[in-house]
């Protein structure tokens, strides 16, 4: 069965995508400890779970740069991308 994304799904969609892009801009936090800073024991990885499809956009190419502005920034991320259909 095909799921027809709707206003409210697309509205929810975006929102979602704007925060995690805002969350990965934000500069403060990929900066290093300073030298006199003690260590910290290590951080688990984020889990990241991206859910997408429809009409209209490039999904994959989106789902690419995420992934790409995180690992420039340094962030350890755990993605799972599901596609749920749906073609430019």
């Amino acid at each position: 069965m095909v799921h027809q994304m709707n206003s409210n799904s697309s509205v929810r969609m975006i929102f979602c995508s704007a925060i995690l892009a805002l969350f990965l801009a934000n500069p403060s936090f990929a900066q290093q400890p300073s030298a006199d800073a003690t260590p910290k024991p290590a951080k688990k990885n984020l889990s990241v779970l991206l859910v997408t499809g429809g009409c209209c956009h490039d999904y994959v190419f989106q789902g690419k740069a995420m992934q790409l502005a995180a690992q420039k920034r340094g962030i350890p991320i755990d993605w799972t991308i599901v596609n749920q259909g749906g073609n430019l």
